[in-house]
């Protein structure tokens, strides 16, 4: 609480001292209503759930911010796209490039000195395609992955049919050979991969579900083997967050019909059906926040925070659902720590004293 309550302070400064009139701004610049998301979010941290609430409708209401409701970008016409697609596109992502859902963008520059910082959510989400017999690295892959993050079958099974966020457009189920010169016996060029564990040619593939947020846009980008020579812009919070806190705050506060509106306005986007009061509780906005933030959010933070790590495990993990326990819920306190700590007591977080 006392470290909360010290970046509030910070916060709040920043929302009062910087500037607000984000057109007027180059790319990537921090602005008051990028301070004012993060201080919704530490608002709810401290319980202070009617500020979180006020605090973000101010983004929605008051800012240059907009849900993007319409296909937009170069690829505007691209009929295997779709609106949840265009947010992450090359050449989409910044505010000023016409997406005004992007509250701060992480600036990367492709083969620019300075501009590169390594594309590592991509890699870890994405399939380790390139392992497949008859799949190399190309843009239809979206790069080479390293499939070191799978998606549980619970969280696939969140999506709705009509939710185009779980669409292969956005969560690509479905690959293809796409090397003519390592085709394995019995298939062709452009035939869709049968995942078949028992098969001996894609027996040291990771193929899953994959992520699509943070591929390749540009033609040929695809192919790079190092992730440094392969970085594009990150957005880094998007409005479709506020509305997923102010959901969260007006639950936490018990306006559990408030909480139904905002959610209903970012499932609407995507093609998902309304819900009602009834429907809102903790597990639904967490359900809410994995559908339109995957591979985006620091996901075990926002477990820990709401104090769902343990319960969301055992729920939605049945490989680690064994093995959690309820100290989980926190970290242990490095022991250097307490030891370094001579002249205060540092306790150790509970289950970790033996």
């Amino acid at each position: 609480q006392q470290v909360l309550q010290s970046v509030k302070a910070d916060l709040e400064f920043a929302a009062s001292n910087l500037p607000c009139d984000v057109a007027s701004l180059p790319s990537g610049r921090l602005t008051c209503w990028v301070a004012k998301h993060l201080l919704s979010e530490v608002y709810i941290g401290l319980g202070e759930y009617s500020m979180a609430a006020t605090t973000a409708n101010d983004i929605i209401n008051n800012s240059p911010h907009q849900l993007m409701t319409s296909r937009f970008g170069p690829e505007a016409d691209n009929p295997k796209g779709d609106v949840f697609r265009d947010l992450f596109r090359e050449g989409n992502v910044d505010h000023n490039e016409g997406n005004l859902e992007s509250i701060w963008v992480m600036e990367q520059k492709f083969q620019e000195a300075g501009g590169t910082g390594g594309m590592w959510a991509r890699r870890q989400i994405q399939s380790f395609s390139s392992n497949f017999l008859g799949v190399t690295v190309a843009d239809s892959t979206g790069g080479r992955g390293v499939g070191r993050i799978t998606p549980t079958q619970a969280f696939l099974d969140l999506y709705e049919p009509s939710d185009i966020r779980g669409h292969n457009s956005n969560l690509k189920v479905d690959y293809y050979y796409n090397d003519a010169a390592n085709l394995p016996p019995g298939v062709s060029l452009g035939d869709k991969v049968v995942w078949d564990e028992t098969d001996p040619w894609l027996k040291y593939a990771v193929f899953y579900p994959s992520c699509t947020k943070w591929d390749f846009g540009v033609q040929g980008r695809g192919g790079a083997w190092s992730h440094i020579d392969a970085d594009k812009d990150i957005a880094k919070y998007r409005l479709a967050e506020t509305y997923l806190l102010l959901a969260e705050a007006q639950h936490l506060a018990g306006n559990n019909a408030a909480a139904a509106d905002a959610l209903n306005v970012v499932r609407a986007r995507a093609g998902a059906s309304a819900i009602t009061t009834g429907d809102v509780d903790m597990d639904f906005v967490l359900d809410e926040r994995a559908r339109e933030l995957y591979a985006e959010e620091d996901r075990r933070l926002t477990l820990y925070r709401t104090g769902k790590f343990v319960d969301r495990v055992k729920a939605m993990n049945p490989q680690a659902a064994p093995g959690v326990q309820a100290k989980h819920a926190l970290f242990p306190v490095p022991q250097s720590v307490i030891d370094t700590n001579v002249d205060a007591v540092m306790p150790q977080n509970p289950g970790y004293d033996k």
